[in-house]
């Protein structure tokens, strides 16, 4: 009796503990599962969120850099970049499908337009107004208007000048060691064999080189890349990096307005702006032979001048050392210590301007008070000074 009444009461008491125990068990395992299923869900939407990001990623540039072209280009270059946009301008835009590009078609070419602007043109900079990456996914855009890349060989890249002149626009390698780079650069060759190299974002004659004109890597590259000129520099106009060469009061800003080839020349136009005063200047190069050695003229043709304020022209080099000056017949000459201790030999007709003297015994050349004037400066550059050249000066005139 005692033996039945304790196995009785092991079972109520045991019963409900395996109960119980069992019950966690199964709540345990549901949960468990819910768990791995929560975890897998999750992963899952991670996996996805993620491939539409990514999606959305590769997406964004073209619609975003179409939407930039769209509000910042368009009305000017054409929605196709035909150039032909509803906003009016006083020359037609570049047409990119044509291979429209002032600085070469490389996205870092582009890229640099964007963000500069072009000097001289309705082309505004907007690196106030658009990010980097804005202005990087716009180049990209831009890029894809222009025409296809070219197969083009190294023979092919080679421009002679033959029976007209030529002018490239680009970027300018460095003339010389601590000299620098002009990505905005113009290259002018004559049919005399002479190449005038200017920087253009603010207009200065660099150098000038006798030979053969310029190869075109840029072409290779679908542009971008520095030019490379081909002949041999005779002359470093101030050593390569010349201060600015006009001034009135201040030193006075010369923006490109356009280059031009006419009647067998080619000139460049730029405008000087003395305090609201716009001056048009043209200039040009041409090579000239005399007896005291060889050289070349800058010719000068001004318009819109005002008679009460006039600009003054900065004779190049003119802050070495004067060895001696010299009244001919038709110019007066200065005789200078040029570039590593060579002569060059500044002329200019004394009845078209007067010298005047500023300050660091730097000259310059006043115009004549009118609304129109026209200057010619000789450069010459002979192999050495003696008395022989000095007489050839005082008496045989202009070249």
């Amino acid at each position: 009796m005692r033996s039945h009444t304790l196995s009785l009461l092991a079972v109520l008491i045991l019963s409900p503990l395996v109960a119980l125990a069992l019950g966690w068990g199964a709540w345990w395992y549901a949960e468990l599962l819910t768990r791995e299923r929560i975890d897998s869900t999750a992963s899952l939407h991670r996996v996805m969120r993620s491939e539409v990001v990514a999606g959305m990623q590769a997406r964004a540039p073209a619609t975003s850099s179409r939407a930039l072209f769209s509000a910042y280009c368009a009305q000017c270059h054409g929605e196709t970049g035909d150039g032909r946009g509803t906003q009016t301008l006083d020359r037609p835009a570049r047409s990119f499908r044509d291979g429209g590009f002032s600085f070469g078609n490389t996205r870092d070419a582009i890229f640099r337009t964007i963000s500069s602007g072009i000097g001289g043109t309705p082309m505004p900079g907007f690196s106030d107004s658009l990010s980097i990456g804005e202005r990087t996914a716009l180049a990209a855009y831009v890029q894809t208007l222009g025409p296809p890349a070219l197969d083009i060989s190294t023979e092919d890249m080679v421009l002679e000048v033959r029976d007209t002149p030529i002018v490239v626009r680009g970027h300018l390698p460095s003339l010389g060691e601590g000299l620098p780079e002009h990505p905005r650069g113009l290259l002018i060759g004559g049919i005399d064999g002479m190449t005038a190299e200017y920087r253009v974002d603010d207009v200065r004659l660099l150098a000038v080189r006798q030979g053969r004109f310029v190869e075109r890597t840029d072409w290779s590259g679908r542009g971008g890349t520095p030019l490379k000129p081909l002949g041999p520099v005779i002359n470093l106009v101030d050593g390569g990096d010349p201060p600015p060469g006009f001034e009135h009061e201040q030193a006075l800003e010369a923006r490109l307005v356009r280059t031009m080839i006419e009647d067998g020349r080619a000139s460049v136009t730029y405008m000087l702006d003395p305090g609201g005063l716009q001056v048009l200047v043209e200039e040009w190069t041409e090579a000239i032979t005399h007896a005291v050695g060889p050289g070349y003229a800058r010719h000068f043709q001004f318009h819109n001048l005002d008679e009460n304020r006039m600009p003054t022209l900065r004779l190049p080099g003119s802050d070495h050392r004067i060895i001696e000056r010299i009244e001919g017949p038709a110019r007066s000459w200065i005789v200078q210590e040029g570039t590593n201790g060579r002569i060059e030999i500044q002329g200019f007709e004394s009845d078209s301007a007067r010298v005047i003297e500023g300050e660091g015994n730097i000259l310059r050349l006043q115009l004549p008070s009118s609304s129109e004037a026209n200057i010619s400066i000789v450069t010459l550059l002979p192999v050495s000074w003696n008395e022989t050249l000095r007489e050839q000066l005082r008496t045989g005139g202009a070249p």
